[in-house]
């Protein structure tokens, strides 16, 4: 069922007005690469997570829509009674996205994707998967510097209950190809923040 859900999302994603305006040359770009650092901290775990965080943004030609792609791998080593274990934990999200653009330096993007997460730990591993459903604010404050704000439903199958998440961030190009991220992202009972770098075309 929740599987129908998130490709009923796609669906409407996909029929979004013909009538809206292309998105502008104002420094938000729709076709990038990037890869960062990550720590993430989880409630009921006094150890921190680290890692790393990579994502993909692809633009179908010249038209609003795009894909997305997003991949973490995070590890912490936890103390037990029995001694310390190295538990790895590993999520991945894959969709596609619909850029309004609201004004010359503001856009919103509309996004839906599956959703995957597993952790291993001594050989032994558990999965879970489901969709997310979100919205995307970009602002252009100028050619060089965006700030961004994203808010999301996310809905796994073994969770007893949906949750959102909201992100915060920012990035700043240095030339047409490179820029510097920093995002800071709160899920129910996680949170994390990435520093990274950003490669665009």
């Amino acid at each position: 069922m929740k599987r129908n859900l998130s490709l009923l999302a796609v669906a409407a994603l996909l029929s979004a007005p013909a009538f809206a305006n292309e998105t502008p040359d104002n420094g938000l770009s729709y076709s990038h690469a990037g890869i960062g650092y990550t720590q993430l901290e989880l409630d009921g775990f006094s150890e921190d997570f680290t890692g790393y965080t990579a994502h993909l943004v692809q633009s179908f030609g010249a038209s609003n829509f795009y894909a997305t792609v997003r991949h973490s791998n995070t590890t912490a080593d936890i103390n037990t009674w029995g001694g310390n274990i190295e538990l790895d934990l590993t999520q991945g999200s894959y969709g596609v996205g619909y850029a309004f653009n609201l004004n010359p330096v503001l856009d919103l993007g509309i996004e839906a994707a599956l959703v995957k997460v597993e952790a291993n730990a001594e050989g032994e591993s558990a999965s879970d998967d489901g969709y997310r459903v979100g919205a995307l604010l970009r602002y252009a404050t100028t050619p060089a510097l965006e700030l961004y704000a994203g808010l999301d439903y996310i809905d796994l199958s073994d969770a007893e209950d949906s949750d959102t998440s909201h992100r915060i961030g920012a990035k700043y190009a240095f030339s047409k190809l490179f820029a510097v991220t920093a995002e800071l992202n709160e899920f129910g009972d996680a949170s994390a923040f990435v520093i990274g770098g950003e490669f665009r075309w």
